[in-house]
């Protein structure tokens, strides 16, 4: 079960590959956007110890969520007051885990959960930034021992085939991490921006590794604060 839920992890960073490349602007008044509310972000950050043994951090989760505000807040976005959201709602947690589901070139014509409109609508705010953003940090020793099985593997497969076979040397990635974000209008019921990345190689615990995945992504939101 622990080593299927790895594949699974490992199988959606290689899905996405960078960052700014999914984006969908919504035209019409885009540039009168002011004041997008800067909503909880809900993160999931685990360590993979070994080979089939993966556990929730959760310090690493919160610091996770505490910079991606920070980054938001410092962004390319107009952004407004910051907004507490329960994330032991479940309902809430589903709705923004729904944002995986979201396909970019049709995030105009999809509607956007009722649960994110009406925590805006209680807020009193039209506009708010949802972040859906998991991944995983590599334990050290985990690490060092996977990266050297990969360079005897190439080694050895070389010398045995007396120079006749190489095998690609798989270097895995220490640290990686994904990101989704939508800005929502509660009185459309519409994504007025969405975009999403993965960042292999980053550590989700970087001040400086987050920043610039955040400014990558809303880089195209034209309206300065």
């Amino acid at each position: 079960m622990k080593t299927n839920r790895i594949i699974i992890l490992l199988a959606g960073l290689l899905i996405l590959t960078s960052c700014a490349s999914t984006k969908y602007i919504y035209q019409e008044g885009f540039d009168d956007i002011k004041n997008v509310g800067i909503v909880t972000p809900f993160t999931d950050i685990e360590i993979i110890q070994a080979a089939d043994s993966i556990v929730y951090d959760s310090e690493a989760t919160a610091e996770f969520a505490d910079l991606i505000t920070e980054s938001l807040m410092a962004s390319a976005l107009p952004t407004g007051k910051y907004m507490l959201m329960d994330l032991g709602n479940e309902s809430l947690r589903y709705a923004i885990l729904s944002l995986r589901d979201v396909y970019p070139k049709y995030a105009g014509e999809t509607r956007v959960p009722g649960e994110l409109d009406k925590f805006l609508e209680e807020h009193g705010q039209r506009y708010g930034v949802f972040t859906f953003a998991n991944g995983y940090l590599t334990n050290s020793k985990h690490y060092r021992k996977e990266l050297f099985l990969s360079i005897l593997t190439t080694v050895v497969t070389h010398a045995l085939s007396l120079g006749m076979l190489t095998v690609e040397n798989y270097i895995p990635e220490k640290n990686s991490f994904q990101m989704w974000i939508a800005v929502v209008d509660s009185q459309t019921d519409r994504f007025v921006f969405f975009n999403s990345c993965s960042r292999n190689g980053s550590d989700p615990t970087n001040e400086k590794h987050v920043k610039r995945a955040i400014d990558k992504l809303v880089k195209d939101f034209k309206n300065k604060k």
